[in-house]
């Protein structure tokens, strides 16, 4: 792969990134698509257009005034570039400035998870070393699969993305961490009510 500059994507510009192409875009099916409302759409649609490695500007999210972000939907050329990231990775963790101001006001050590620091990696590979490993992986990956399959089956039933994105996401934090789904991202009335509250 070449150097990012080389990355096709949207047109970036100061201070508005790629927001005036990325808010308001066609699919192929002729439906507008926004970048701000549609995320499930737009993410493969960029692809659609650029590739499974390209560009855009989110200001307040990615690098500089612009805002540069890199997209990469290739595992493959992920993997490069979390070999070259070094010791200590940057994440998506450290943007979150109202939770690190907090923590690092209040003394809290959890302030050192939102560092690129030995501190950082010591705590990191303390929670990680019962998920990462091939044989751990190998033992949660069916039920993690299952229910994500059941996760993509609810999305079309959702209006708000971002809600049901949240939702999804700790349906699949719920499983690896209790072994079974919460059930949160399930639309249906009373879907991820306790059993015995049914």
């Amino acid at each position: 792969a070449g150097p990012l500059r080389a990355a096709p994507g949207f047109p970036i510009l100061p201070v508005l990134g790629s927001i005036p192409w990325w808010s308001s875009m066609s699919a192929p099916d002729g439906r507008r698509l926004s970048g701000i409302n549609d995320h499930h759409d737009v993410f493969p649609e960029g692809y659609r257009r650029h590739g499974p490695v390209w560009r855009l500007g989110l200001p307040g999210l990615g690098k500089g005034l612009s805002g540069e972000c890199t997209i990469c939907a290739d595992p493959r050329e992920f993997l490069k570039v979390l070999r070259v990231e070094g010791r200590y990775p940057y994440g998506a963790i450290m943007l979150h400035w109202p939770a690190i101001a907090w923590l690092r006001e209040t003394g809290h050590p959890l302030a050192k998870l939102y560092t690129r620091s030995e501190e950082w990696r010591r705590m990191r590979h303390g929670m990680q070393k019962d998920i990462l490993p091939p044989a751990a992986a190998a033992a949660y990956a069916p039920v993690i699969a299952e229910t994500a399959a059941d996760v993509a089956l609810w999305a079309p039933r959702w209006r708000d993305a971002g809600a049901y994105m949240s939702r999804a996401s700790f349906d699949l934090f719920s499983t690896l961490t209790l072994g079974r789904p919460s059930g949160t991202s399930n639309p249906a009335p009373g879907a991820c009510e306790p059993a015995q509250a049914r």
